[in-house]
């Protein structure tokens, strides 16, 4: 652009940022989201700082009675019978009984079935995941593995 005499202008941006393209830095941007905003200086909540996205109308989210959830972003529709830890669900995600999440990002629409434990990974939309599978980088939760 400069050898063509073009205009090259220079931003100067102090706040946070990251490339996002490889498989780990989108999954740690993502996890970023829902550290404090101390942390990484990212304020979800701030007025003067709004986030404009594609959103779906759907029921709100839905913890069952062996549901849990602990510092993890969760859009409408999720439905949650199992556990959900420190990851991002997108819209309408169901999460069955026995169940868990850590460290990961799932897309809509996803179907995680029952006893199936997911660790560190990106699950894309619309994609079923099927009884007792063990999918990502976590430990083994059983002693036949």
């Amino acid at each position: 652009m400069i050898k063509e005499d073009r205009k090259v202008f220079v931003h100067c941006y102090d706040s946070y940022w990251m490339d996002v393209g490889t498989y780990d830095s989108y999954l740690a941007a993502n996890l970023d989201l829902i550290k404090k905003s101390e942390e990484v200086g990212i304020d979800l909540y701030d007025p003067g700082w709004k986030i404009y996205t594609r959103s779906e109308d759907l029921a709100p989210v839905r913890i069952g009675e062996t549901g849990s959830s602990q510092n993890s972003l969760i859009c409408n529709g999720c439905k949650i019978e199992g556990t959900v830890q420190n990851s991002v669900l997108g819209p309408g995600v169901t999460v069955r009984k026995g169940a868990t999440i850590r460290n990961s990002i799932v897309f809509s629409g996803t179907y995680i079935d029952e006893n199936t434990h997911l660790d560190t990974v990106i699950v894309d939309k619309k994609v079923y995941i099927g009884k007792n599978s063990f999918i990502g980088h976590g430990e083994a939760k059983s002693s036949q593995l």
